[in-house]
């Protein structure tokens, strides 16, 4: 033992001075540059709020997520299991195609369960944004970083403070519980950030909103960057915009909080009018749009609507189009003929849905529709193509197509853009009026 000791000893001795002896071995990788280094880079910091504000919309249309609450809402419908859309969709009775549970399954809470992908999507994707939207504000604030000028950097400001509250709103309303994380938190100790329960998270957007509105008031402008809300033709916005699309923001918060009877009559609905009232559809009402180019910007609930994953549900369809047939009230099928009906339909109740017919030819992208006529409806149409197995649940077998935003996910549809290019309406001013009625 004593000998083996003093070995150690002596290869310590020629460590060191080997050591003493070289030059460090310490270089510079420009490739790969540090924290400080990367945010004392304007359009590398620019470049993170961009990226951040592309990540909330496509985490507002998410694959997973949202792909998942418009089925459970009973909006679409969809027994295939992309995305675990299956389970999530479904209704019992027991059995291996269905859900396996006798109600509605909840969150399949479990990391060893690939049913927990769309639990996780949305906490990931949101806190990564807000890592970036942290970043951007540390460079500013700490680092005092200018981009271009000091208007500009105001700017970039008040949009990062904005998305600090996207974060904290849309955590509030998915989650029981989320980290309340700003450019100011000490995070050298991760573990001793407290859960915060979600009220006070709905309370932290909030007054984050609020904040994000005074850098706006104190510094207007008239524009700002394209490349915030879209890859190839962004859409430029004022100040007073912004503004009023943080107060529609804070009415959808308020509004869509509640998740049962007791905290629905408990919401402050008076606050939620008070918002929508200074919201988009305000004064000079507006769209706030961004551009979709199917790359930097991606909006997978309006880019799979039409005869993709999702057909609309068809309780939606009884009452959008009046009950007809009574079974499925999904309106007539091309597949099951009725007495003394032909198609397409020419007397439907809702323009929405006009006569159903869709598209600049028959069988339009593979959706078995009949070609467009002057009465075809605006948002919906008929489709004989029954996409859905009735093993797993006859209630998905649905004939409405949603064709509202199908320029966003086909070429060909005779609108102006193609290709899954095109306006996508995030916050459309109808919706205002909607939290506002």
């Amino acid at each position: 033992m004593r000998k083996l000791t003093q070995w150690y000893r002596l290869a310590g001795v020629v460590a060191a001075v080997s050591i003493a002896g070289c030059k460090s071995l310490e270089v510079t990788n420009p490739n790969a540059p540090d924290a400080a280094r990367a945010f004392s880079d304007p359009a590398a910091v620019g470049g993170l709020l961009a990226g951040a504000f592309h990540n909330w919309v496509g985490h507002r249309g998410s694959y997973y997520g949202v792909g998942n609450l418009i089925g459970m809402a009973e909006s679409y419908t969809s027994s295939w299991n992309n995305g675990q859309y299956r389970y999530y969709n479904s209704i019992g009775p027991v059995g291996f195609f269905q859900s396996n549970c006798a109600q509605r399954c909840g969150w399949f809470n479990s990391t060893s369960d690939a049913k927990r992908n769309p639990i996780e999507d949305a906490w990931y994707g949101y806190y990564s944004m807000l890592s970036s939207i942290n970043d951007v504000l540390t460079a500013i604030r700490v680092n005092h970083l200018v981009l271009t000028d000091a208007p500009t950097t105001k700017q970039y400001e008040a949009i990062a403070v904005m998305l600090q509250g996207v974060v904290f709103a849309n955590i509030a309303l998915n989650y029981d519980k989320g980290f309340y994380v700003t450019e100011a938190t000490d995070i050298s100790n991760p573990a001793a950030i407290p859960f915060r329960p979600r009220a006070e998270l709905r309370d932290s957007a909030l007054s984050t909103f609020n904040k994000a509105i005074a850098l706006l008031t104190a510094t207007p402008f008239t524009s700002s960057p394209g490349i915030w809300t879209g890859g190839i033709s962004g859409i430029s916005y004022s100040s007073a915009q912004w503004i009023k699309l943080i107060r529609t923001m804070q009415a959808e918060l308020l509004a869509q909080f509640s998740r049962d009877a007791t905290e629905n009559a408990a919401a402050n609905w008076a606050q939620v009018v008070t918002y929508a009232s200074q919201g988009v559809s305000s004064g000079a009402g507006f769209d706030f749009n961004v551009f979709q180019d199917g790359s930097t910007i991606q909006d997978f609930q309006k880019a799979c609507s039409v005869n993709c994953l999702f057909l609309v549900h068809s309780k939606v369809a009884n009452l959008v189009t009046g009950g007809y047939p009574p079974a499925l009230g999904t309106g007539p099928v091309y597949h099951t003929p009725y007495p003394g009906h032909t198609e397409p339909q020419p007397n439907s109740a809702d323009k929405r849905v006009g006569d159903g017919s869709w598209g600049p030819e028959d069988n339009f992208n593979g959706a078995a529709t009949k070609a467009a006529t002057a009465s075809a409806g605006t948002d919906f149409a008929w489709s004989p193509q029954e996409v859905f197995r009735a093993v797993r649940g006859a209630y998905h077998q649905s004939s409405l197509l949603h064709i509202r935003y199908s320029y966003l996910a086909y070429a060909g549809s005779g609108l102006p853009t193609e290709n899954g290019q095109g306006i996508d309406p995030v916050y459309p001013a109808t919706y205002n009026d909607l939290l506002w009625a």
